[in-house]
C-alpha cells in the first residue's frame, strides 16, 4: 500500500541535527536527531495529490522530552507531534504515526522541527494512498477539553500568533466542541490582558520555573503585536464552530506569586494576613486566598467578568484549583459562633461538624449569587447569556450522606438549585481515572429538575502509577499515557450514566499523540461506543437511589 519512503540518507541537515545509526530487532536502522534549539528540517515531497504520511518516531530509553512539529511548507499551521510514552519504557523503539490525510502541492516539503525543551527523532517518513473510504461526517456533541494554556504556551513552540490557534485547529473536524481555556497562569497571572492584574510577565523579573518564563515571553510577544491571546482564540473558536469557555482557577497560586515585581503579586503581598488557614490557625499550605474576606471576592469577581466581557461563550469556574477556599480564619470562626452558638475549639466536633460545613459554604454560595447578578446585568447589556461550568470534588463522603465538595465549603447543589450553575463538572479527588468516574449517579437525583447539566470527567494520564526515587533514575517519570480505549470505555460509561457531555483535564497535548488522536476524535460517538463497549460492561443499576434514602435517612 506504502507508494513512497523518503530517502533521508541524502538529506542536508540544519544545525542541531545529526544522524545515529542504530540496530533495532536485528535490522540497521539509520536515525535523524535533534537537539532543542535545532533548526528546520525540510524534506522534498515527491509527487503531488492525496496521501497519509506516516512518521516513524524513535524513542530513546527513559527519554520523557520527545516531542517535534511539523507542517507541510504549503499550509498555514504547525502541528505537534510526538510518541505514546509508555509506562515500561526502558527500550528504544521506533513507533508509527499517521498524520493523517493531506493534499501535497507540486513542489511541496515536510517541514520538521523541535518543540521547547524536547528532542526529536525521525527513522522514516512514508507516504501512503489513504483508503477509499468515505470521509467522516462530523456531528457536533458535548465534548469538552480543559486547556491548560499556561503549558500550551511552555511546552509548544509558540513565535506568533498563528502557532497558538494551531494548537486548536485539530479540534475543528472532531467530535470535540468546547475548548475549556485556561485564562491564568495561577489565579493572580492572568494569560490575557487584564485591568485588574495585568499579565503574565509583564513586570515579573525572575522566575522559579522555567515553564512559567517561557510562558511569560509568549505573553510579550503577544503584547509586543497588541494581539490579547484571549480574544484571538475566541474568534479563532468561533470562525470555526467550536465554543470557547474562559476556564478560571478560581484560587490556584503558586510559592513565588508572593512577589512584588508583578501587579498579581503586588495585590498578593497586600492581602497575605488574608490566607486560608488550618484548624490549628496555621496559613493552609495550598497558598489560597480565603473567600472570607470581601476583597478577595471582589478582586475574583472583577476578573471573571473582565473574561465574560470577551466573547467567551461561558465560565468555567475551576474550584479544586485549590480547595479549601474558606477555612478557619478568625472572622469565619466568630460569625459561626454567633450564628449557631458552637464553639469549635472546645466541643465535640460531633456537635458542630454538621452546621460547620454549611457554614463555610455560603460564602462561597454568595460569591456565586453575586457572580450570577453581575452576569444577568451583562446579558441585559450585550444581549447574550454567559453560562457558567464548576468543577468540584465529585467524590463521596458516604459516612456524611454529602458530597465530598462541600468538606472544602462548596455547595453545587444549592448553586444548580437556585440557577447559578449550568453545567457541574464533578471530578474525583485522585487523579486517578477509575476514581472520578463513580461520581456522577450520586449527582443525579440531587439535580433533577435544576435544569443543571452534568459532564462527566475523563483524565488525560496514567497518575495512579507511584514510583520511589530509584524507580524513577531507572524506569523514568510516573506519568505514561493512558490507552486511548480506556478513555473511549470511560465515557461509554458516563454516557450511560446520563451524562449530558464529557470532558478530558489537561488535555493541550491530545491530538499530538496520532496513536491515541485517531481514535479520541470521535470520543462523542455515542452509537459506536454503545455497540463496543456496553455489551461488555452490562447495564447500569439504580444503585444512586440507595444512595440518596441513604442521604435522606439521616
Amino acid at each position: 500500500m506504502c507508494n513512497l519512503s523518503l530517502d533521508l540518507s541524502n538529506i542536508d541537515l540544519p544545525e542541531g541535527w545529526r544522524r545515529l545509526r542504530r540496530n533495532l530487532d536485528g535490522e540497521p536502522i539509520s536515525i535523524l536527531i535533534a537537539e532543542d534549539g535545532a533548526g528546520t528540517l525540510c524534506l522534498p515531497l515527491d509527487g503531488s495529490g492525496r496521501k497519509e504520511i506516516h512518521l516513524g518516531m524513535y524513542v530513546r530509553p527513559k527519554e520523557r522530552n520527545f516531542a517535534m512539529q511539523y507542517k507541510l511548507e504549503s499550509k498555514r499551521f504547525w502541528r505537534s507531534v510526538r510518541p505514546m510514552r509508555l509506562i515500561d519504557d526502558t527500550k528504544e523503539a521506533v513507533q508509527n504515526g499517521c498524520l493523517g490525510v493531506h493534499e501535497i502541492q507540486s513542489g511541496d516539503r515536510l517541514l520538521i522541527r523541535t518543540e521547547p525543551v524536547s528532542h526529536a527523532g525521525i527513522a522514516w517518513v512514508k507516504l501512503v494512498e489513504p483508503n477509499a473510504l468515505p470521509e467522516p461526517k462530523w456531528q457536533k456533541r458535548n465534548v469538552g477539553v480543559v486547556f491548560d494554556t499556561n503549558m500550551v504556551m511552555s511546552c509548544f513552540r509558540i513565535e506568533e500568533p498563528d502557532d497558538l490557534l494551531a494548537v486548536m485547529a485539530p479540534y475543528i473536524e472532531s467530535d470535540f466542541t468546547h475548548i475549556f481555556w485556561g485564562t491564568g497562569v495561577g489565579t493572580y497571572s492572568p494569560l490575557y490582558f487584564s485591568g485588574a492584574l495585568g499579565w503574565h510577565g509583564q513586570e515579573q523579573k525572575g522566575f522559579m520555573e522555567d515553564h512559567r518564563q517561557r510562558t511569560a515571553g509568549v505573553m510579550r510577544m503577544f503584547a509586543e503585536k497588541k494581539i490579547d491571546p484571549l480574544q484571538l482564540v475566541c474568534d479563532f473558536a468561533h470562525e470555526n464552530g467550536l465554543e470557547l469557555w474562559a476556564n478560571d482557577r478560581v484560587s490556584k497560586n503558586h510559592e513565588h506569586d508572593f512577589r512584588d515585581d508583578f501587579q498579581g503579586g503586588r495585590f498578593l503581598l497586600e492581602h497575605q494576613d488574608k490566607r486560608v488557614r488550618m484548624f490549628s490557625g496555621d496559613f493552609h499550605d495550598q497558598v489560597t486566598m480565603s473567600f472570607a474576606y470581601p476583597e478577595i471576592r471582589e478582586m475574583k469577581l472583577r476578573c471573571l467578568l473582565e473574561q465574560a466581557r470577551y466573547n467567551v461563550d461561558g465560565l468555567y469556574i475551576d474550584f479544586i484549583r485549590k480547595a479549601p477556599i474558606v477555612g478557619w480564619e478568625q472572622p469565619v470562626v466568630e460569625a459561626f459562633k454567633t450564628k449557631t452558638g458552637h464553639d469549635p475549639y472546645n466541643e465535640p466536633s460531633s456537635d458542630w461538624k454538621p452546621d460547620w460545613f454549611k457554614h463555610i459554604s455560603e460564602y462561597v454560595t454568595d460569591f456565586m449569587r453575586e457572580l450570577r447578578r453581575e452576569l444577568d446585568a451583562l446579558e441585559k447589556e450585550t444581549g447574550r447569556r454567559i453560562p457558567v461550568a464548576v468543577q468540584v470534588y465529585g467524590s463521596w463522603r458516604s459516612t456524611d450522606g454529602i458530597p465530598s465538595s462541600m468538606f472544602n465549603g462548596l455547595d453545587p447543589v444549592t448553586w444548580a438549585k437556585e440557577g447559578l450553575i449550568d453545567i457541574l463538572a464533578p471530578k474525583g479527588e485522585s487523579d486517578c481515572l477509575w476514581t472520578s468516574e463513580q461520581s456522577l449517579d450520586r449527582f443525579h437525583p440531587l439535580l433533577e429538575g435544576t435544569g443543571c447539566k452534568i459532564w462527566g470527567p475523563l483524565g488525560n494520564q496514567s497518575r495512579e502509577l507511584h514510583r520511589t526515587t530509584k524507580e524513577k533514575a531507572e524506569l523514568g517519570s510516573e506519568h505514561a499515557d493512558l490507552d486511548p480505549w480506556r478513555l473511549m470505555r470511560s465515557a461509554c460509561d458516563f454516557y450511560n450514566q446520563g451524562a449530558d457531555g464529557v470532558y478530558i483535564w489537561e488535555a493541550h497535548e491530545l491530538p499530538s499523540i496520532p496513536q491515541r488522536w485517531e481514535v479520541l476524535s470521535h470520543l462523542g460517538d455515542r452509537q459506536r461506543l454503545n455497540e463496543v463497549f456496553s455489551p461488555l460492561i452490562g447495564a447500569f443499576d439504580a444503585s444512586h437511589r440507595i444512595e440518596q434514602e441513604e442521604v435522606s435517612d439521616e
